[in-house]
């Protein structure tokens, strides 16, 4: 067990040395990365929009190892239109080995074949690493290369509306600005104790249970914003380094249009393990301000999972979650092999039986602001649950909210 241990956490090691590798270059060539996503397989849309659609995506592969584009040509239809996102798609092995020079090898191979691709600032940048990879030849049957996301917009267009746009630039900054320093003098205020909130479940479950070495995964949309003002109180209040590993907030996708999200190819995670609350609070706002409306799910369990390979020491898993947004991405719970603390916020109206169901299936418990149910697994067919006023039944292998 001890040897499996230093093993795990051996590779883990040498594979963040390796992603830190990738980062250098990135940072290197002048290039932003606005996120980066572990997944097992990186499964692509390999379907090719129409010339008038919204969206137009080309995959330019690679082989396994090599800079070698091996279908150039896939771009020719698409020359002249904008450039929205720009994935690296890369498999995790062999594990501890340099990639930087091939990951610059492989840029100067895009930039050949799409001298512009490296050019426009306004391009959203992004690694996506997979991680099943046990062996070379299982690594050669993955995705490798760049997956290019057009826009709709040609460069001509463009070019005449940028001078509009740079009269305006100004004010859009004064705006994010504004709305940064309100989000953030918000939060300070609570950390402060000035500001109170009725539903007090966070600071509720926090006292209840004495957990250390957390590994925080916190939703940060606009409605969970008094929660994490009373987390961040609680977390002063409570020697936050000895309860506190890592903390990861999740806005599901950074703004990412609603069609384009995928269960466990969202992102939008901003995350820290300071102890310093200012750094924690920038990345709460900057996350807010980030998230920008979208759909009600959210992508919980992917957050636990990028969380997990942040802080895989973490004591106790503690997911603050809506309870009025179902996980889009319930479907990965089978990843989990660890239990979580579910503390549920937004319940005045009963609980989601997808979280109960959640919790039973990961053996994880929930917490409300009166109770914690740490028994759900135990549940048998025809055993009724009450939950703030609420009867629920556990049938058919799932809970159901009775009338």
């Amino acid at each position: 067990m001890l040897k499996n241990s230093f093993l795990y956490g051996l590779l883990f090691i040498l594979s963040t040395w390796v992603l830190t590798c990738q980062l250098t270059v990135f940072a290197q060539k002048r290039i932003p990365l606005f996120d980066t996503l572990r997944t097992p397989v990186y499964v692509l849309d390999t379907k090719i929009e129409v010339k008038d659609s919204l969206q137009k995506k080309v995959f330019l592969n690679m082989p396994y190892g090599s800079p070698r584009i091996l279908n150039s040509l896939a771009i020719v239809p698409f020359r002249g239109y904008v450039i929205k996102q720009i994935d690296l798609v890369y498999t995790d092995h062999p594990v501890g080995a340099n990639l930087t020079q091939l990951t610059l090898n492989r840029l100067k191979a895009l930039e050949a074949v799409c001298p512009t691709c490296t050019l426009d600032s306004s391009t959203l940048w992004r690694l996506v690493i997979q991680t099943d990879c046990p062996s070379q030849s299982v690594a050669q049957s993955h995705p490798h290369g760049f997956y290019l996301h057009y826009s709709k917009q040609k460069l001509s267009d463009r070019k005449n509306t940028l001078a509009k746009k740079e009269t305006t630039k100004s004010s859009i900054m004064a705006d994010t600005s504004a709305t940064y320093r309100a989000i953030a003098g918000g939060l300070r205020s609570f950390v402060s104790g000035k500001s109170k909130f009725a539903d007090s479940v966070v600071l509720s479950v926090f006292r209840r249970n004495q957990w250390n070495k957390m590994l925080i995964v916190a939703d940060i949309t606009g409605s969970m914003y008094p929660y994490i003002g009373h987390l961040l109180y609680w977390l002063v209040q409570n020697n936050m380094s000895q309860r506190m590993s890592h903390i990861v907030f999740f806005n599901d996708g950074n703004g990412t249009e609603d069609r384009l999200k995928r269960a466990g190819m969202v992102g939008g995670f901003h995350h820290t393990s300071s102890n310093d609350v200012e750094e924690i609070i920038q990345k709460a706002s900057t996350g807010m301000i980030a998230g920008n409306g979208g759909d009600i799910p959210e992508n919980n369990l992917e957050a636990v999972l990028f969380g997990l390979t942040l802080c895989d020491s973490a004591q106790h898993i503690v997911m603050i979650a809506d309870n009025k947004a179902t996980p889009r991405d319930l479907s990965l719970s089978s990843q989990l092999n660890r239990p979580m603390r579910i503390i549920l916020c937004n319940t005045e109206g009963g609980i989601n039986t997808a979280y109960m169901n959640l919790a039973r299936e990961t053996k994880s418990t929930l917490h409300t602001i009166e109770a914690d149910i740490l028994d759900l697994e135990s549940k048998n067919e025809g055993d009724i649950l009450v939950i703030r006023r609420k009867r629920y039944k556990f049938t058919k292998n799932r809970f159901v909210l009775l009338k």
